[in-house]
C-alpha cells in the first residue's frame, strides 16, 4: 500500500469497510500516479500535446480563429510566436508574448514555493 494511503489510514484513522472498499480503488489509481515511470508517461504526453497545440509543430495561423487567442496564452503558444516572429521577420521579441511567458514563471515559480515539500 502506499505510503498516504497507510497515512491516511493511521493518522486520519479510517478503517473498517468503507475504508477497504475506498482504499483499494484509490490504491489502484494511486499506484499510477506515484510510480516514476507513470509520472513520466503523464510529462511527455503534456509535452506532447503542448508541442501540437502551442505552436510549435504547427504554425497558430493554421487553427481556427477562435481557438488562436487563447492558444497564444498557453507558454508554447507565446514562446512560438515570438520566435517565429524574430526568427522570419528579425523583429525584436514581442512584448506582448514576453509578458506572457514572465506570467507563466510567475504562477508556476509561486506554485512550486507554495506546494513542495522534502519528504
Amino acid at each position: 500500500m502506499p505510503s498516504a494511503l497507510l497515512y491516511l489510514r493511521e493518522e486520519v484513522g479510517l478503517s473498517g469497510a468503507p475504508w477497504e472498499s475506498f482504499g483499494a480503488k484509490w490504491q489502484a489509481l494511486a499506484s499510477l500516479w506515484l510510480r516514476a515511470e507513470a509520472t513520466l508517461a503523464g510529462a511527455n504526453l503534456v509535452y506532447i500535446v503542448l508541442l501540437g497545440v502551442g505552436g510549435v509543430i504547427f504554425p497558430l495561423a493554421k487553427f481556427p480563429a477562435g481557438a488562436r487567442p487563447v492558444l497564444e496564452l498557453l507558454p508554447t503558444g507565446a514562446l512560438s510566436t515570438g520566435l517565429r516572429s524574430v526568427l522570419q521577420q528579425g523583429s525584436a521579441f514581442p512584448i506582448g508574448n514576453a509578458v506572457t511567458l514572465l506570467i507563466w514563471a510567475a504562477v508556476a515559480i509561486t506554485l512550486a514555493a507554495r506546494t513542495f515539500r522534502w519528504e
